[in-house]
């Protein structure tokens, strides 16, 4: 809605409320002209108010009232997460490998640790995305010596991003679960589930969404590394995440 339309509509609605303060005052003065011409006040202080802020508010109510709407709902994943960024490692890579999602939905490469993600997330940063989906953790699970030092560095990383985004929701995926023939050639792999509950309570701690996929992954998920995942289950995955954030 343009600004000059909600002036008018603001204005309008003040003349009414003018008349019908007058009619108030011919029937009678007392109780209910006090309150026509508090409205009035009212209606005066909107008028003057930041239109940006009356026009967000009716961007939120419309949003609302999509996301009632089965058509809506269905849309496709690339149009849902327009405005997103899934940032992470191989297992966010795969999203565009797969053409589930758009390449600029997705900053993602294979082998990421935590500690090179600076200029991912500077570029993050730029772009001032309405939600950002992280998932980052299984190729650091040999780089730490506890959980608690892993937590430390992805403390950072968020608080960074809360702190130059505070509009941007952010979301914190756990680390995907890893078959047994995975760990028996890299037994650090093992400590997955350890790292997880330094997640849990980091999000807690911060006041950001943990994601846990972690029931959608089943054995004939795994590729045969027994780490990545096929195509089905990175569709479940990013239509889970669309429902917890509500996309």
């Amino acid at each position: 809605m343009k600004r000059g339309i909600i002036k008018i509509v603001i204005a309008g609605v003040i003349v009414l409320a003018a008349a019908v303060a007058v009619t108030v005052t011919v029937q009678g003065r007392g109780r209910r002209q006090a309150e026509v011409t508090q409205g009035v006040e009212v209606l005066k202080k909107m008028e003057s108010a930041d239109v940006t802020q009356v026009e967000s508010k009716i961007r939120q109510i419309e949003e609302e009232e999509l996301k009632n709407d089965e058509e809506y709902q269905n849309r496709p994943l690339n149009v849902k997460y327009d405005g997103s960024l899934i940032m992470g490692d191989s297992q966010a890579e795969a999203l565009t490998a797969y053409s589930i999602l758009d390449d600029s939905e997705v900053i993602a490469r294979k082998g990421m640790h935590l500690k090179d993600t600076a200029d991912d997330m500077e570029t993050a940063i730029n772009l001032n995305p309405k939600n950002i989906f992280l998932t980052y953790g299984v190729n650091d699970l040999g780089m730490y010596s506890t959980k608690d030092d892993f937590v430390a560095v992805y403390k950072e990383i968020i608080s960074n991003l809360q702190e130059n985004l505070p509009d941007t929701k952010i979301y914190v995926n756990l680390i995907f679960p890893v078959q047994q023939s995975a760990i028996n050639q890299q037994p650090h792999l093992a400590r997955y589930n350890e790292f997880n509950e330094g997640i849990r309570s980091m999000c807690d701690e911060l006041g950001v969404t943990c994601i846990d996929s972690n029931s959608l992954v089943k054995d004939d998920c795994y590729e045969p590394d027994g780490i990545h995942m096929n195509y089905n289950f990175y569709l479940s995955w990013v239509e889970y995440m669309a429902e917890v954030a509500q996309l």
